[in-house]
């Protein structure tokens, strides 16, 4: 993070009055691998809603098929013990991603959506203002936002935050991952951003204030 956060502050500007800053790729590269492992990191992650689907469009009604010539009760007993079966399967899943991550230098989830990224992709710094308040993050600290029509002008993208100061975005573009845009952030844009982050969490968020309303 420091290093990200560094390369950022004293990257060279692409051009007069842009706030887009070139780092070195390395440190680019570091900060988009460490999103991808922070999003593999909890067991719930669907990688971007391929697992979802596997798992509720094929996985259980395979296995409520199985059960439908019994008798009511019967059914729903074994389509319940269907449905833990099919979820320790995404679970071996989930540890099949993490060796593929570790142990391989090619495919799986994880090395085939870091290449995409690199070539494709474009990383946000926003830095909240002194008195502008501190992002929140949550027990699923990395995620994919679809923006939807009420706040349409945030953009879908990744959001990652990495400290109560500092938070990446990631989204598509085509000038380099090293090319990064350094925003500065008011206290509208740090609640608006907290909202999004408090929505995709799975149980719990993580805060400097005691008081959601504070920071949302």
């Amino acid at each position: 993070m420091s290093s990200f956060v560094d390369g950022v502050h004293n990257g060279q500007p692409v051009g007069l009055g842009r706030s887009e800053r070139i780092i070195p790729v390395d440190t680019a590269k570091d900060m988009v691998e460490s999103f991808f492992i922070m999003l593999c990191r909890n067991p719930e992650f669907d990688a971007m809603g391929v697992y979802t689907q596997i798992k509720e469009n094929l996985l259980y009604p395979v296995f409520e098929s199985k059960c439908k010539d019994e008798d009511a009760e019967t059914v729903e007993v074994e389509t319940n013990e269907g449905k833990e079966y099919a979820n320790e399967l995404m679970t071996g899943i989930w540890y099949s991603e993490f060796y593929k991550m570790f142990f391989k230098n090619t495919g799986g989830f994880y090395h085939n959506v870091v290449q995409f990224a690199l070539s494709g992709c474009q990383m946000i710094l926003f830095e909240a203002c002194d008195n502008a308040g501190t992002f929140i993050t949550s027990d699923n600290p990395a995620f994919e936002h679809k923006s939807s029509v009420v706040e349409r002008d945030n953009g879908s993208g990744l959001v990652f935050p990495i400290s109560s100061k500092y938070l990446v975005f990631v989204a598509k573009g085509d000038e380099g991952i090293n090319v990064v845009d350094h925003r500065f952030t008011d206290t509208d844009t740090v609640k608006k951003i907290n909202r999004i982050i408090n929505a995709h969490k799975t149980e719990i968020i993580i805060s400097s204030s005691k008081n959601l309303k504070d920071v949302t």
